[in-house]
């Protein structure tokens, strides 16, 4: 997580359009996302999936959701007490919760 938030932190300072590069660090990142929901889903751990859902939330980059809103549904349906404790938290940054960013039809706006 900590590469993808350095990357993701240097792609929103250049403000460039996304690149196959870009496309292969999303696709990449999700993908070792999609472990670590399956071990969540085998040994619950809130904490975890906090930090999880947090990072989904407020790091993943909107132009990148293609790759992005089959798994924050399915990690947000890991824990239903977990997840909508990360919404309000969302909700405080003004951000909207994981199901409504999994369910837009267009990029989340605000993400930081």
């Amino acid at each position: 997580m900590g590469e993808y938030e350095s990357w993701a932190e240097e792609w929103r300072k250049e403000k460039r359009s996304p690149t196959s590069s870009d496309d292969s660090m999303n696709l990449m990142t999700e993908t070792t996302f999609i472990v670590v929901q399956m071990s969540l889903k085998a040994h619950p751990d809130p904490a975890l999936l906090e930090k999880c859902l947090i990072f989904l939330g407020t790091i993943v980059q909107p132009e990148f959701d293609r790759f992005w809103k089959a798994r924050i549904l399915e990690m947000a349906d890991l824990d239903e007490a977990t997840t909508k404790n990360v919404d309000a938290i969302l909700k405080s940054k003004n951000l909207p919760s994981l199901v409504e960013r999994a369910m837009s039809k267009k990029p989340a706006t605000g993400v930081k």
